[in-house]
């Protein structure tokens, strides 16, 4: 076959067996077994044709036979003839039922090792990464492309083997006679190279394909979760018309494909068939060839070339879902080169407090945080507070290390904070954030985030149920059929703004985090709620660090530190009553919330 194959072909053999590692070798090989019983099995017509007395007088084929016959003592007779036959052909089927289960358990490891691989990258994904990305193109990779290329496998195996045939097919047929052999490839070579542009263009067409189908995830994705809001203000437009657009695309790839592919299959056999009958009527009528060796080179040759155009077919198919086999690799190069840089300093417990020092941080050129410096003792409750876009929530972020500081320092317990493990660190701190998250589960297991067994676990029970009375949500969980085994729908849907965000902070008092966040926490409850919460929040007080984020200052006046934020810049702190008693950026902010 021509070069740009043999070069596609082991490039796609090197991707899959960095993944499966020998097990590739042994399909090889079980293929090239599966071959050779086939080709042996067909080259015995030959012999079978002289036991009959069929057969033209080829001394060097003759005599091979007989010599194999009688090495193996076995008669040259029509019968035994046809036992070897019909032996070779049980062999290969034995042969072949192991090389598609050693292909279907290629297939399943990597389906799986694809898929636990790339979820263990995106636990570990730089965050800054992950937000440059959305969500389409993360679910897109993991549920189509993985599949896509699991396919590919299959595929690719099964080409293999087919391929292996018609090579070994070929061999067979050089043997017996070299001449018809040297102008059937001749044929097969230009058959191929016609054909070659129609395996280019598609899998142009299947990158395209690939690509196009996580664009069109991300539009799916944006409409099912806003559906409410778009649904409410009659909104959808915009987004219906992307996603139908990217629609039309993609019916458009496979359109084309479709037409690729029918337009090989029309013209294959019949080039194929062509030569072959040619180059027959060459070799009997101008050479003078026996006919006996040139029906079994007939019979090598027709199998070659059904195999070939199956193997076409199949190569067609490969090249249909190489798009989602590249996706995959690139997306593996793409998120190895972004994983979180992890420490080594394990804290069991923190013990005394966390600073940050001359702390700066910026999105790409955009300044965010310059120069900050503060320290948040162990059990105190510290308020950040500022103008929208003053650095409040970022300055979280670098507190969970999701960010790391572009300059400066922070420390815990006096570690850096590139040397702690990240897990261990994160292990110690509860968040409860504005946009709250709540999961397709029941009430008990949107609490415990799956630890322990709620329905059978009696300490696990009482937990749950003490956070509940903390965060002030029991009252309306006992209202709900099924009590804290009721199921709530995809995001909560089944709960009110309150109940879903009183729930989020149960959460995080069931975990008794070392550090507690609150960014904007009672932003969507009633008065009501939220007085429960402060009370809750207030309960905290010296038990643990409490870190609150929040526009309404009512909040945070029993707050021990209140650290005002101005363009990502530490422009006072202090108490409630200290930056209140003079005049501060912060007595300004309570005076227009008359505080």
């Amino acid at each position: 076959m021509s070069i740009p194959f043999i070069s596609s072909y082991a490039e796609y053999f090197s991707i899959l067996r960095k993944f499966a590692g020998k097990s590739m070798y042994v399909l090889m090989m079980l293929s090239l077994a599966v071959a050779s019983t086939d080709g042996i099995g067909i080259t015995m017509l030959l012999p079978l044709l002289k036991a009959s007395d069929m057969a033209g007088e080829d001394e060097v084929q003759r005599d091979l036979f007989a010599q194999v016959f009688k090495f193996l003592g076995i008669p040259q007779t029509f019968g035994w003839v046809l036992g070897v036959i019909g032996i070779l052909f049980l062999i290969k089927g034995i042969i072949k039922y192991l090389e598609g289960y050693q292909g279907a358990h290629i297939r399943s490891n990597l389906f799986t090792k694809w898929r636990t691989q790339l979820l263990q990258y995106y636990k570990n994904l730089d965050y800054q990464y992950y937000v440059s990305k959305n969500t389409g193109h993360f679910t897109n990779v993991i549920n189509g492309q993985v599949a896509g290329a699991s396919q590919f496998v299959l595929l690719y195996s099964q080409f293999s083997s087919r391929a292996l045939t018609a090579i070994v097919y070929l061999g067979l047929a050089f043997f017996l006679n070299w001449r018809f052999s040297i102008m059937a490839i001749v044929a097969g070579l230009f058959v191929i190279v016609v054909l070659r542009g129609i395996a280019t263009e598609t899998k142009r067409i299947s990158v395209l394909n690939a690509t196009e189908a996580g664009v069109l995830n991300k539009f799916l994705i944006q409409l099912l979760q806003s559906f409410k809001y778009l649904q409410a203000t009659a909104r959808f437009s915009y987004l219906e018309k992307s996603a139908n657009e990217s629609i039309q695309r993609l019916s458009l790839y496979q359109l084309k494909v479709g037409r690729l592919s029918a337009l090989l299959v029309a013209v294959q056999e019949p080039l194929g068939m062509g030569f072959m009958i040619g180059i027959m009527l060459y070799q009997v009528n101008v050479l003078n060839e026996p006919l006996a060796p040139l029906l079994v080179v007939l019979v090598l040759f027709y199998r070659t070339m059904n195999t070939l155009m199956l193997a076409q077919g199949q190569w067609q198919q490969v090249m249909n879902l190489a798009g989602s086999l590249e996706v995959v690799v690139r997306e593996f190069e793409e998120v190895g080169q972004h994983q979180e840089s992890n420490g080594y300093v394990t804290i069991p417990l923190f013990k005394r407090v966390v600073e940050f020092q001359n702390v700066s941080f910026a999105f790409g050129k955009s300044s965010v945080i310059e120069d900050v410096s503060f320290s948040i003792p162990k059990n105190t409750t510290v308020a950040l507070v500022g103008e929208s876009g003053s650095g409040k929530t970022t300055l979280t972020d670098l507190l969970s290390l999701l960010l790391k500081p572009k300059n400066g320092q922070i420390y815990f317990d006096d570690i850096i904070a590139n040397q702690l493990e990240l897990e261990s660190w994160r292990r110690k701190i509860g968040f409860v954030t504005q946009d709250t998250v709540i999961f397709d589960d029941s009430i008990a297991n949107n609490i415990t985030l799956w630890e322990g067994e709620f329905e059978v676990d009696e300490d696990t029970q009482q937990k749950v149920r003490y956070a509940a009375q903390q965060a002030h949500c029991d009252g309306f969980i006992s209202d709900l059929p099924n009590g804290y085994n009721t199921q709530i729908g995809e995001r909560g849907v089944k709960l009110s703004g309150g109940q879903k965000q009183r729930l989020s902070i149960a959460r995080e008092l069931y975990k008794k985090p070392e550090i507690l966040v609150l960014d904007e926490a009672t932003s969507a409850l009633d008065s009501e709620s939220e007085r429960y919460i402060q009370e809750s929040i207030d309960a905290l007080k010296g038990t643990m660090t409490v870190i609150i984020i929040a526009h309404r200052l009512s909040t945070i006046k029993n707050a021990d530190k209140i650290i005002v934020l101005d363009q990502g810049k530490v422009k006072e702190e202090g108490s409630f009553e200290e930056l209140t008693a003079v005049d501060t950026h912060f007595r300004l902010m309570a005076e227009y919330q008359r505080l």
